[in-house]
């Protein structure tokens, strides 16, 4: 950003993307009601969509995020959330967990952080909150899950 020239965009709370194919991305966050100050909390967070999947990225967001969003977008769902925040307990509280109704979990992590990521305590929160499937990159890599965009008069 710092080369001549560039500027940044900043885009707005429900500003949405129209992909090939009929997929979407739409940013949710951070809303106005989060400090500057929390710097984790006012990372980007976007649903993306397709016809068969609706996926919650929350970046480093952590639970004043969590709560921010829920006000702004309270009937919000998911199928499939990445964690915010690598799993750390200051992330995925019970009520927001349970509000999204995921079935999958992503948590990005690395083996053996320095940080204990994921806490017991988010793990117990997303299987407490139904998460049936808990996926990590510490244990299995890069995590891919299939989505079929839907395109209008598909066949």
């Amino acid at each position: 950003m710092e080369r001549p020239g560039l500027t940044p965009l900043v885009p707005y709370d429900g500003e949405r993307l129209t992909l090939k194919g009929g997929a979407s991305l739409t940013f949710l966050g951070p809303a106005e009601d989060i400090p500057a100050d929390r710097i984790n909390d006012r990372s980007l967070i976007t649903l993306f969509q397709t016809g068969s999947a609706s996926v919650l990225l929350m970046g480093d967001a952590e639970e004043p995020a969590e709560q921010s969003l829920m006000r702004h977008h309270p009937g919000l769902r998911c199928d499939i959330l990445k964690v915010g925040h690598h799993g750390s307990d200051t992330s995925s509280s019970p009520a927001f967990l349970s509000a999204l109704g995921a079935q999958t979990a992503i948590i990005s992590c690395g083996t053996d952080n320095d940080y204990g990521h994921p806490a017991e305590q988010t793990l117990t929160n997303l299987t407490l909150a139904g998460v049936r499937d808990i996926r990590m990159t510490a244990e299995s890599g890069t995590v891919a899950l299939p989505l079929i965009a839907y395109k209008e008069n598909a066949v």
